[in-house]
């Protein structure tokens, strides 16, 4: 029997709305939990700062002021206008731009596709879903694979999935990680990576943090006309220089 394109509608809707907020949800708990451990726990606001955040967040929505004190107290600039982290990644960010669009750019190991022509980061393997392949996606054996890897001084391995902020990040060096290398190859925890050759930053770029690869975002945001404003932002990344091995690997934040 033919299913209702109302129903069919209804079922579908109620679903994509579950998901997001379940995947708000989430985010909100990953900002507060990060919130609650860079926030200097000893800096407070005056009682006219906090009032000047209510006031001019009251037309718009209700916000702790936590969020305002933990960018004041980072860059020494007070601004009631602060934007709070669990505001932006659940209803800014989400009405500018269609989440759902976003899944066909998740995946690091098509940027080269996608992005073509756009100078990145030299690919050395790829492992997608569990195969491998070179940079221009010929598929290659374990053996060829390690080879190319082996060929390098020092590789980064990134996850290509559902990943962001340095999560998952793995620095190698090919003369005392050999053994990890070779099992990086054949376990499944790895299916999906890309393997990257190390790259050198501008010196100018570096002065900002010299042991992480920083980068400056430019985001355009379309109103009622073409692109009306350009908003830039510095990012500094949280991952660690290549400068152990993998047992030692860790995050540094800033």
């Amino acid at each position: 029997m033919p299913i209702n394109k109302n129903i069919k509608k209804f079922y579908l809707d109620f679903w994509e709305k579950s998901e997001l907020l379940v995947a708000n949800l989430i985010s909100n708990i990953q900002e507060i939990r990060n919130l609650n451990k860079y926030i200097d726990k000893t800096a407070r606001l005056t009682s006219e700062q906090k009032k000047q955040i209510r006031t001019f967040w009251k037309p718009y929505k209700k916000i702790s002021t936590r969020w305002c004190k933990y960018y004041s107290t980072k860059n020494g600039k007070f601004d009631p206008r602060y934007i709070p982290n669990t505001l932006y990644y659940t209803k800014i960010d989400q009405y500018f731009n269609n989440r759902r669009l976003g899944y066909g750019f998740n995946d690091k190991n098509y940027y080269s596709k996608i992005f073509a022509g756009i100078p990145q980061p030299k690919c050395v393997i790829r492992k997608i879903n569990g195969l491998i392949f070179d940079e221009h996606y010929h598929q290659l054996t374990i053996e060829d694979a390690a080879k190319r890897i082996f060929a390098e001084q020092e590789v980064i391995c990134k996850p290509s999935l559902e990943t962001g902020s340095g999560r998952g990040i793995l620095f190698l060096k090919t003369d005392r990680d050999q053994q990890f290398i070779k099992d990086f190859l054949r376990n499944k925890k790895y299916d999906d990576y890309i393997i990257q050759k190390i790259i050198q930053q501008h010196n100018d770029l570096a002065k900002i943090h010299p042991t992480s690869i920083n980068t400056i975002r430019i985001a355009s945001i379309l109103l009622d006309r073409p692109v009306s404003e350009w908003v830039q932002e510095t990012v500094v990344s949280t991952m660690s220089p290549p400068e152990e091995s993998v047992a030692e690997s860790k995050r540094t934040d800033v």
